[in-house]
């Protein structure tokens, strides 16, 4: 389950260092104080692992996007999109970190 008050501190803390939210995975639909953390067109999925993918662009365009449990012990995996992939391709590589994430969680 997310707590409000430690998703707030976790995008606060990315935000430092120019990344931003961009989807929350969850295991159990949030609340609403969790929801009013998140900025608007974030999106929200069920998952087996409680985290959010953050996303910055490196200097020679390609897209980082990092993946934050939030729960537990932090723990965070990166992907890196190269600028000009395929949406599918970038879904796939996302969703398997994901996968990667809830493995290593239980």
């Amino acid at each position: 389950m997310i707590r409000s008050e430690d998703l707030a501190a976790v995008i606060e803390q990315y935000r430092r260092h120019g990344w931003e939210p961009r989807r929350l995975l969850f295991t159990v639909p949030p609340a609403g104080d969790v929801i009013s953390q998140l900025p608007a067109g974030t999106e929200m999925n069920e998952a087996a692992v409680d985290a959010i993918w953050f996303t910055r662009r490196s200097r020679e365009g390609d897209v980082a996007w990092e993946l934050r449990r939030l729960s537990g012990s932090p723990y965070a995996l990166v992907e890196v999109i190269a600028d000009g992939s395929g949406e599918a391709e970038a879904e796939e590589r996302l969703t398997a970190a994901a996968e990667r994430m809830a493995e290593r969680s239980l």
